[in-house]
C-alpha cells in the first residue's frame, strides 16, 4: 500500500512517509 501512496502523493510530499501519513489516511 505504501508504494501506491507515494504515487498519489505529489514527489516532495513522499520523501516524508509522517507528510503524507495525515493525507493518505483522511
Amino acid at each position: 500500500q505504501k508504494r501506491e501512496c507515494q504515487q498519489n502523493l505529489l514527489p516532495g510530499q513522499r520523501i516524508g512517509h509522517k507528510t503524507f501519513d495525515w493525507k493518505t489516511v483522511k
